[in-house]
């Protein structure tokens, strides 16, 4: 009783997920410091787990999320951070990976679906 091993997920004490792979100037503490949650936003430290929870860009905040951590992710950056991080060289490298894949799958770009021509409201 109380004595279970409790599953590790990740290090105790270990540093938000996103402050390591962004090269935060300051690497904050993840929320879960045990390091026993399975959930993706308890490895993120306050800051970046508030962002990720509203499902805004971890870095600024400000807009939805262009690029996801993985598959099944919600915790993502903006475009304008990526470009900002990466470069435009490499968003746009990556757009052209996507676009392939999505060819290749069947998929519809995105934009496809947004009505071209505005609506008249008289």
């Amino acid at each position: 009783m109380g004595n279970q091993a409790v599953p590790r997920f990740r290090k105790p004490g270990s540093t938000c997920t996103m402050c390591l792979q962004w090269n935060a100037p300051t690497l904050l503490p993840a929320v879960d410091a045990a390091g026993t949650s399975p959930l993706e936003v308890d490895a993120l430290c306050r800051l970046h787990r508030a962002r990720a929870t509203e499902g805004a860009c971890i870095l600024c905040g400000n807009r939805a999320p262009w690029l996801l951590m993985r598959p099944a992710s919600g915790v993502g950056v903006c475009r304008t951070c990526f470009v900002g991080w990466e470069g435009e060289k490499s968003a746009e490298e990556l757009e052209r990976y996507w676009q392939t894949l999505f060819k290749s799958a069947g998929f519809w770009p995105a934009h496809a679906w947004i009505q071209v021509f505005p609506i008249s409201m008289e």
